[in-house]
């Protein structure tokens, strides 16, 4: 489908519903508009929804990004240690982490980018050339020493590859490592119980955040909404008022994102989507419908609707958490609109929670 595959994704989330209009409490199902206000289990009926079974892709984890990782934290958080725990009485070691100034100069000469004060450096990290903190193994914090080096022939810089150079540096400290996971903690907002103490431990951390990241991307509700979709049996047609209603709010869509993209709509379905007209403006919206339908009759079953108390205390803490108020949060939606989206979050959230999730081989 060309570039559709995440653009189509995202739209076809029942999270989409704040997009669609509503009219409201209405009389009968005939001239309902969403889906609060049909007696959906007349319309479809489901298979069982309480453990779905979910094949999701394997974590794999680049290793490499994750030796990077955990040098990043581990060096960037010692400038967060208070200059008086700095240990200044015993020499530099391999796998300290220092805190230092230090001045390059080419034919004694300072060049750019060769000078830092205040700088942390995790000796063995091998985050500088060749030498430099091989150099530092022995130093004691106080003291200067010149550093004889010459940079790599492949270096970036066509003014140093190769280029022999004196790096004059001053070690102003050690850094307890305590200390560097106290401020390791503070700054990731460790569970106290667990608390990061040692490189293993940050590792850890480490490879359970990429891990967590890398299955958020491969968008586990889009496979949830995929397997509600093979349990649903249609007992009959909905009413023509709401498939009317989804159909519009489609086209609208379109429009917007033609817009959006600068382009009329007639390239934007073919070159971003993938399909025509009425395969989205019809097709979606019909698929759309039937999964809104399915994940109303699971709240009734389940009794996760929102009564009128509850929809305003979501309103606001939404509103809240997004630093607006409510009325600006409705400038562009409705309350029944909002309803129907909170009751899919709390739906996807139930199925979601009860699913069996597995890797696919």
């Amino acid at each position: 489908m060309k570039k559709s595959n995440k653009i189509a994704a995202g739209m076809l989330t029942v999270l989409t519903a704040l997009l669609f209009c509503a009219c409201g409490n209405a009389s009968g199902d005939q001239d309902a508009t969403t889906v609060t206000d049909l007696h959906v289990e007349k319309y479809l009926s489901l298979g069982d929804y309480s453990n779905l079974q979910i094949s999701v892709p394997p974590v794999v984890i680049d290793e490499d990004y994750l030796a990077y990782l955990v040098k990043t934290i581990y060096s960037n958080s010692g400038s967060g240690v208070e200059e008086s725990a700095w240990i200044t009485d015993r020499a530099v070691e391999d796998g300290d982490l220092i805190n230092l100034d230090y001045s390059g100069k080419k034919g004694g000469v300072v060049f750019d980018g060769g000078t830092a004060e205040k700088q942390t450096l995790w000796i063995g990290s091998d985050s500088f050339i060749d030498g430099f903190e091989d150099g530092l193994i022995g130093v004691r914090p106080g003291e200067t020493v010149d550093l004889n080096l010459t940079f790599p022939e492949n270096y970036g810089s066509e003014e140093l590859a190769g280029a022999d150079v004196v790096f004059t540096c001053t070690v102003n400290g050690i850094l307890p490592e305590e200390e560097i996971y106290n401020v390791i903690n503070t700054q990731t907002a460790t569970d106290a119980e667990t608390p990061i103490t040692d490189m293993a431990g940050l590792e850890a951390y480490c490879r359970n955040y990429l891990e967590e990241t890398e299955r958020g991307n491969s968008d586990t509700q889009s496979l949830i909404i995929d397997e509600l979709e093979k349990i649903i049996s249609v007992k009959k047609d909905f009413p023509e008022a709401i498939v009317t209603e989804y159909k519009n709010q489609y086209q609208e869509m379109l429009t917007y994102y033609a817009q959006m993209y600068g382009v009329d709509e007639e390239t934007f379905l073919s070159s971003y989507l993938g399909m025509s007209r009425t395969e989205y403006v019809e097709g979606m919206s019909a698929r759309q419908l039937k999964i809104d339908a399915a994940c109303q009759l699971i709240a009734n079953e389940l009794g996760l609707g929102l009564d009128d108390a509850a929809l305003e205390q979501r309103l606001s803490d939404y509103a809240a958490s997004n630093g607006v108020d409510v009325d600006t949060l409705l400038a562009n939606t409705t309350r029944e609109e909002a309803r129907v989206t909170f009751m899919e979050q709390d739906v996807l959230a139930y199925l979601t929670e009860h699913a069996t999730i597995s890797e696919s081989e």
